[in-house]
């Protein structure tokens, strides 16, 4: 798990917002180049506070890392693909 998102994309605009998380939209940017690609990837945001305070709820089951389980399986033309998961103090 990476900790700095900045260092490898840019944000661009907000796409989506939900009850528990926002959709940005960000591009990535070339490490040797330090340039910004036209590859568009959607990033979900959600806020920690929020996910702790579900995992109390349910127990100790945190649907933040259920979700992250599922999403790293799935490997499919018509279901969107997780790449990559970055985390911060937030």
């Amino acid at each position: 798990m990476r900790t700095d998102i900045t260092k490898h994309y840019k944000r661009k605009e907000r796409i989506g917002k939900g009850n528990f998380a926002t959709v940005y939209k960000w591009r990535k940017i070339d490490g040797a180049q330090n340039e910004i690609s036209t590859e568009e990837y959607a990033v979900k945001s959600l806020e920690k506070r929020r996910n702790i305070e579900m995992a109390k709820k349910k127990k100790g089951d945190n649907p933040l890392l259920h979700e992250i389980d599922i999403m790293r399986m799935c490997d499919h033309p018509s279901v969107i693909k997780l790449y990559e998961v970055f985390e911060d103090q937030r």
